[in-house]
C-alpha cells in the first residue's frame, strides 16, 4: 500500500473538512494548501458531476440490493451532504450517516436526513447495522485498518461492509500514463485532486486490509468511462478506451475504481 509523505497533521485535515472541502472559506495549511489553491473546477465538490454521481450511487444500491433484497439498516461513513442517504432511503433502506465536516452534516440535516457530525472513532452509539457503507472515504483515514475494524464493530451478525476507493496507481490507465511520462522524460505531476488522500490502494492491498481485520473480502473493479461527461469523446471515438477499461477490469481487476464487499470471517467470529 502506498501513502502520502509527509502526511498532513490531524489539525490540518480537520481544517480541510471544517469548510473548504465543501467549497467554504477555511484555508488549511501545509501540504493541503494546494487543495484550496487549486482552480475551482479541480476541487471535488466544485467539479462534482451530478449525473456521474447519481449513476455511481445507483450502481452501489443495485449491489446492496443483491446482497440484501429485503433491505435493512445502513450506516454511511463520510456521508457528505447526504446524496447517497437520500437515494438509499428512497430504495427502502433505513439509512443514517456520520460526517466529519460540520458544514456537510448541517446541509444534510437541513435536507431532512439523519446525519451526525462526528468521526467514525468518536461515533458515540452502540447501534449496529446490516450494512456499513463508504464511498471514497477509506483513503482519507490515517489508519485504514483501524477504520475497517471500527466498521466491522458496527455490523450486525451477517452484515456487510461495502466500500469503494480509487485505484490511482495500479489501474491500467494510470500505468499507461506513467509509461508515457517516462518515455517523454516528464515527471509525474502531483495531483491536487488527491493531496488529501493519505493512503492509496491496489486490489491486492485492499483485500489484505480487510483480511487483516478478520473479514472475508471480495474485491472487484469497474470503470466510470460510460458515466462521466469527460469520457464522451471515448464514446464518439467508437468506445475503444472504454472497451479496454472493461477488459482490464475483468481480467486483472485493473479498473480505476475498486469495490470491496466484506463480511466477518467465520475464523474470527
Amino acid at each position: 500500500m502506498r501513502w502520502q509523505s509527509p502526511r498532513p497533521t490531524a489539525a490540518q485535515m480537520s481544517a480541510l473538512y471544517a469548510s473548504s472541502y465543501f467549497g467554504g472559506a477555511d484555508q488549511p495549511e501545509g501540504p493541503l494548501s494546494a487543495y484550496t489553491a487549486a482552480p475551482a473546477n479541480t476541487r471535488r465538490y466544485a467539479s462534482e458531476n451530478q449525473d456521474y454521481v447519481a449513476a455511481q450511487q445507483a450502481r452501489h444500491l443495485r449491489d446492496l440490493a443483491t446482497l440484501m433484497p429485503s433491505r435493512g439498516t445502513l450506516l454511511e461513513v463520510g456521508s457528505g451532504r447526504g446524496g447517497f442517504l437520500e437515494r438509499a432511503a428512497a430504495d427502502g433502506w433505513i439509512a443514517v450517516g456520520i460526517e466529519p465536516s460540520q458544514q456537510g452534516a448541517e446541509e444534510a440535516r437541513a435536507a431532512g436526513l439523519d446525519v451526525t457530525h462526528t468521526s467514525l472513532e468518536n461515533y458515540g452509539t452502540e447501534e449496529t447495522y446490516d450494512v456499513v457503507y463508504s464511498s471514497h472515504v477509506l483513503e482519507h483515514f490515517e489508519s485504514p485498518r483501524e477504520a475497517v475494524l471500527q466498521m466491522k464493530a458496527r455490523l450486525r451478525p451477517g452484515g456487510y461492509v461495502y466500500a469503494e476507493v480509487p485505484n490511482q496507481f495500479e489501474a491500467w490507465t494510470a500505468l499507461a500514463a506513467n509509461t508515457a511520462r517516462r518515455a517523454f522524460r516528464r515527471t509525474r505531476p502531483s495531483s491536487l485532486y488527491s493531496v488529501h488522500h493519505l493512503s492509496f490502494f491496489g486490489p491486492m492491498q485492499l483485500q489484505q486490509l480487510f483480511h487483516s481485520a478478520g473479514m472475508d473480502a471480495q474485491v472487484t473493479s469497474w470503470s466510470p468511462s460510460e458515466l462521466t461527461a469527460g469520457n464522451r469523446l471515448r464514446r464518439a471515438a467508437g468506445k475503444p478506451i472504454g472497451a479496454l477499461d472493461r477488459t482490464a477490469d475483468r481480467i486483472r481487476t485493473q479498473g480505476p475504481l475498486l469495490q470491496v464487499t466484506a463480511r466477518v470471517s467465520a475464523r474470527s467470529s
